[in-house]
């Protein structure tokens, strides 16, 4: 009884084993034909390959690789349990470099924040247009002076003031500081929340009572439209009620 009990137990482990990891045997087929198909394929690139790993929300195992000449060519192999090959990413790698102009603009928003003392923090992402991958080049350094993306830029703090002057005056401050940048800034955003309903970490307990507009053309800002700005955000705000 007891031989039987453990046997049961075996299995069970080794079931749960392979659901979560996937088996020994797949893995060593898989990192055959990795083997072969980089060969194949990529054996002109020093490739540095990660250990192969389970994905058990699909089945497939995968292998990431990583060129050491090319700081965006990342990519991913995915094979099934049999050894067959079921995707390669290798030519969306264009997107890393995407991602990595992404998260140089945004730490540069937080750089801006700082080295101006502003009071409230910046946000500053790429404007989707549809053709950001073609304005890029694979390992392209990230050049601020002539950034080739289109940028929109939000701010979002605490104040006791929520009126749309306050509002306007906040995002004028915003625009003199990107104006001495080379980013051309398509869209702004602003979000200002209540004193009071800050918390002692200084993240927002509710959003509820904020003053939020977003998509703001530049030429409101330019031209200090409170009228405008107050009519977007009446808009917004109707559209998200509805």
């Amino acid at each position: 009884m007891k031989r039987i009990i453990l046997s049961i137990f075996i299995v069970i482990i080794l079931f749960v084993i392979n659901l979560f990891f996937g088996n020994p045997i797949s893995k060593f087929i898989v990192n055959n034909s990795e083997d072969k198909y980089i060969k194949e394929n990529y054996g002109n690139l020093n490739l540095e390959r990660d250990k192969i790993f389970y994905n058990f929300k699909d089945g497939y195992y995968n292998i990431r690789l990583q060129d050491e000449n090319s700081v965006d060519t990342t990519f991913l192999l995915s094979y099934d349990s049999s050894g067959r090959l079921k995707s390669d990413n290798f030519d969306d790698r264009l997107f890393n470099t995407f991602l990595r102009f992404e998260n140089e603009i945004r730490n540069y928003g937080k750089f801006l924040e700082k080295e101006n003392n502003f009071n409230y923090e910046i946000s500053l992402s790429i404007l989707d247009d549809g053709n950001n991958l073609d304005l890029l080049k694979l390992d392209e350094k990230v050049d601020f002076k002539n950034f080739p993306l289109k940028v929109s830029a939000g701010v979002l703090g605490f104040s006791n003031n929520l009126t749309f002057e306050e509002a306007m005056k906040i995002l004028q401050e915003l625009q003199k500081i990107l104006d001495k940048e080379n980013f051309e800034i398509r869209k702004y955003s602003i979000i200002l929340i209540p004193m009071k309903d800050r918390a002692e970490n200084g993240e927002a307990k509710t959003w509820e009572n904020a003053l939020s507009i977003s998509d703001i053309p530049s030429e409101i800002i330019i031209n200090g439209d409170i009228n405008e700005l107050r009519n977007l955000h009446n808009i917004q705000n109707t559209t998200t009620k509805e």
